[in-house]
């Protein structure tokens, strides 16, 4: 009987006082993420990341928390960002992420455009992101010309001659 009066009274006082408990953890996180975001200002990097994941921050249908990975000097980070489910995010496509070049872990994606990383092989192994909608007009193109190679080649009636007999029959004039 005597420990539920206790109880109740250390309860009662907690809910009067609440607010002395949440008032330094407030500005505490509230000067963290000032330094966060000073930081990032301050020595500002850019690279992509890719979007891993999602959850729901509060309602189901509100805003989203994205999380990602992004590559620095070799070592991989990775970030929590959020966005509006009505920002259309493409999960496993890159964005932008900016970042602290003193300590990445001070990072955040911008979800302004999606990109499409492209690994091209030339010369060399190259790596670039080409923004999403300007990759699928790429495609658009390459598939429209192929079908129209593709629809000459058959309406001609010249037959494929190969490289090696075409020099031989322009060296005999």
């Amino acid at each position: 009987m005597i420990i539920k009066k206790v109880l109740q009274k250390v309860k009662s006082t907690l809910q009067r006082y609440i607010w002395i408990l949440a008032l330094p953890i407030f500005i505490y996180s509230w000067i963290e993420y000032d330094k966060r975001k000073t930081d990032i200002r301050v020595n500002r990097e850019i690279t992509y990341g890719k979007v891993n994941s999602s959850s729901s921050i509060y309602k189901k249908y509100s805003k989203r928390s994205y999380n990602y990975s992004f590559l620095y000097q070799g070592k991989r980070y990775d970030g929590t960002s959020s966005a509006y489910t009505s920002d259309d995010i493409k999960y496993q496509m890159f964005y932008k992420v900016e970042f602290s070049s003193k300590n990445p872990s001070h990072n955040q994606m911008i979800f302004d455009t999606a990109f499409v990383q492209v690994i091209r092989n030339q010369d060399h192994l190259d790596t670039i992101y080409m923004p999403y909608e300007e990759y699928l007009k790429n495609i658009s193109r390459y598939k429209l010309s192929k079908q129209q190679m593709n629809q000459d080649w058959d309406q001609s009636d010249t037959r494929a001659v190969d490289i090696d007999s075409l020099k031989v029959l322009m060296n005999r004039n």
